[in-house]
């Protein structure tokens, strides 16, 4: 398991929540961060949200934006991982996918309120581009797809 701060903002209050629902216990270093935060905020008097990473920094994205660009960004690998050949080559035909889907097939997938399910490339790349933009270049997808 990552400790906390090496997880982005979301995924980590997903963790959180999850724990203090199930009553499961959190294991050590998660409670030895959410302890530390919140004895440095009570006897500091310094911001939870900026201890526990929840605000973002100056020009940073907000946790909303966040989890839509994990989400968008989990959609994509999904995609990729549909299509065949090498992992390059994936890329490079995600990237035409997803220039082609958002020219020609989002729009019309919208309106109709979804995609043909016959399609499970189009269905992960409707589900992405419904949280926010994607790229569109072949190296920037890459990068996505592959940084998990």
């Amino acid at each position: 398991m990552k400790h906390p701060e090496d997880m982005p903002a979301p995924e980590r209050l997903d963790y959180l929540r999850a724990w203090l629902l199930s009553g499961i216990v959190m294991p050590e270093p998660w409670r030895a961060w959410l302890h530390r935060s919140l004895v440095t905020a009570i006897d500091d008097g310094a911001s939870l949200d900026q201890l526990l990473g929840l605000r973002p920094a100056p020009g940073g994205r907000t946790l909303q934006t966040q989890r839509l660009k994990t989400e968008r960004d989990r959609y994509l690998r999904r995609a990729w991982r549909l299509l065949p050949g090498s992992p390059w080559s994936r890329s490079v035909e995600l990237a035409a996918r997803v220039r082609r889907y958002q020219s020609t097939g989002f729009k019309r997938d919208q309106e109709r309120g979804g995609p043909p399910a016959d399609d499970p490339v189009r269905v992960e790349l409707f589900q992405a581009m419904s949280r926010m933009d994607c790229p569109t270049d072949s190296s920037a997808l890459h990068r996505i797809v592959k940084d998990r």
